[in-house]
């Protein structure tokens, strides 16, 4: 039976996260930040470095161009198009590029943040679903929704709407 994941574990990955400096916030979003409880915990990490956020973004939009690009090549040579929606790509490849840009002791942290969650998701679930944005990302939705485009083009209004703050670095 799927057990799902709690608001509680969700605080614990959180404090996980936190220990890295340069992240100053934790939002949640999803469904844990509208229920309680969850398949994955949707996580935006808040920093105040524009230069983290935005190297964010660019990297991670390159990178999910790279693979809808890499899945139709392959179609094309199997000799059958792979279909390739913006949301048709590898959820892992936000926490490569958060761990290309933050190193490798955000890494260390991210992977004692899984080792926190074993066996308490679905194997096929994601486990963790992040994002790296400024304090500010509200009032950027706009620049966001050009830069970072989503299959639904209501994503970022909904996740302004949804999103809660789980906790703050008290430094």
């Amino acid at each position: 039976m799927l057990r799902l994941v709690t608001a509680e574990e969700a605080k614990i990955v959180a404090e996980i996260l936190l220990r890295d400096g340069r992240i100053c916030g934790v939002e949640i979003f999803g469904s844990i930040a509208r229920t309680g409880n969850g398949r994955d915990i949707d996580l935006i990490l808040l920093v105040q470095s524009r230069t983290i956020a935005t190297e964010f973004v660019i990297q991670t939009k390159a990178a999910i161009e790279d693979e809808i690009a890499l899945r139709d090549a392959l179609g094309t040579l199997e000799g059958s198009m792979v279909p390739s929606p913006h949301l048709a790509y590898d959820f892992n490849l936000r926490e490569k590029v958060a761990i290309k840009i933050l190193g490798k002791g955000f890494k260390a942290r991210l992977e004692r943040a899984h080792e926190s969650l074993l066996h308490k998701i679905d194997r096929q679930a994601r486990g963790l679903d992040l994002f790296i944005l400024p304090l500010s990302w509200r009032e950027e939705i706009r620049l966001l929704e050009q830069g970072f485009p989503q299959g639904d083009p209501d994503f970022w209004q909904n996740l302004k709407k949804d999103a809660i703050l789980l906790m703050k670095n008290p430094a």
